[in-house]
């Protein structure tokens, strides 16, 4: 308890003329936020930057399948009945 008055007191210390005799815990404390903040926002940047690469790749490797409907061959009579009596009754 008394560790605590002897904190408020010295965040609170007042020399008299406008500046504060010691450093402020509070203001420490979220300055060091800030900096944790902001090294966790460059690292998001750069992985979105990564992932962002990646997928232009992958869709410029042709490994990217998605939303493109494969094309459709059409059969002739007699490649039909050739499948047919092969017994292939399904496209493949």
């Amino acid at each position: 308890m008394e560790n605590q008055k002897e904190k408020k007191q010295e965040a609170t210390t007042d020399t008299g003329d406008g500046s504060v005799a010691s450093t402020t815990p509070l203001l420490d404390g979220a300055n060091e936020t800030v900096k944790r903040m902001e090294a966790a926002a460059t690292r998001m940047e750069n992985a979105n930057a990564r992932a962002e690469e990646l997928a232009a790749k992958t869709t410029l490797g042709g490994r990217a399948s998605a939303g493109v409907e494969p094309e459709v061959k059409e059969e002739s009579d007699v490649d039909y009945a050739k499948r047919i009596s092969a017994g292939q009754h399904e496209r493949t």
